[in-house]
């Protein structure tokens, strides 16, 4: 009997009306704002989470997603929204087509997370405290490669599977140091854009996927302080112990989406000649961030 009521359960759930009904009720925050809805919110400054690719991006929206809770904010995912609706995602736009969705940031109560580049032109960003995750553009494009050719879930938002399918057939074409130099300008202009935007503003922080693995309680402080926020014992205690239990994978899973957390990936993957490329094309990024460039 339970398993009866159990494929019923999912039976249920695939009808395509429950399905729309679930994701409505799920996103209601997301289409409210994009309807320029009034949302009751606290006065607490909004946080807008910018992540480069493959640098920890779903594990520190969790952790933001927690922390922004016991503060107050309302969440806010338009990058989850764009997966699986035919909504674009923000950070892909130019300034120019982004203007029509910019009423959907609001300066106090909201956690915008977590967009996997920048989103231009949000009027009075000195008014939001914005965190911003990077990493070894060098193993980011090592470990892209592998998750966007295997593991990488596909969205459900049909017209994004399908121009995803098509890059993975792309890249499935390649070896791994064809594509971290074919992919190597895009990396760079987005990580770019994030060095300038600190530039500019001091409400804007920068912190490293390497920080994270090495340090996590440092980590946390620093986004914790640099977000404003305040957690309760039991939280950071929960955190701590998460990280100290996701630092005992140490053995390579190339299937799996969380394959490799060692930094120092591309030096195991990449030929002398390539990683020689890379350390010249990103020579500005690694001595701002400090990042090693060896010498052979």
């Amino acid at each position: 009997m339970k398993n009866l009521k159990t494929l019923a359960k999912r039976s249920i759930a695939q009808i395509p009306f429950v399905q729309s009904w679930r994701q409505n009720r799920e996103y209601r925050v997301e289409r409210a704002l994009i309807g320029n809805k009034r949302l009751d919110s606290s006065n607490q400054t909004s946080v807008i989470h910018y992540s480069v690719n493959k640098a920890a991006t779903q594990y520190t929206k969790r952790i933001m997603l927690r922390c922004g809770a016991e503060n107050g904010l309302i969440p806010v995912r338009m990058s989850d929204y764009a997966w699986i609706k035919e909504f674009p995602y923000l950070f892909q736009l130019s300034p120019e087509q982004v203007k029509p969705y910019l009423h959907i940031f609001r300066p106090n109560g909201f956690l915008y997370t977590v967009f996997g580049g920048l989103v231009e032109g949000i009027p009075n960003l000195d008014s939001y405290r914005t965190l911003i995750m990077v990493r070894d553009p060098r193993d980011m494009l090592v470990s892209a490669y592998y998750s966007y050719s295997k593991s990488h879930a596909i969205p459900k938002s049909e017209s994004k599977a399908a121009e995803f399918m098509e890059f993975r057939k792309k890249i499935s074409n390649m070896s791994v140091d064809e594509y971290v130099i074919d992919m190597s300008e895009n990396t760079r202009w987005r990580m770019e854009q994030y060095m300038k935007l600190q530039q500019i503003s001091d409400t804007v922080c920068i912190l490293k996927y390497e920080d994270m693995i090495s340090d996590f309680n440092c980590w946390l402080d620093s986004l914790l302080t640099h977000c404003q926020w305040q957690i309760s014992p039991t939280l950071r205690e929960k955190l701590l112990s998460e990280s100290a239990q996701s630092k005992k994978v140490t053995e390579e899973k190339t299937s799996s989406h969380r394959r490799q957390v060692t930094p120092g990936d591309h030096k195991r993957k990449l030929k002398d000649s390539t990683i020689a490329y890379l350390d010249n094309h990103f020579s500005d990024i690694l001595n701002q961030f400090g990042y090693k460039i060896d010498e052979r």
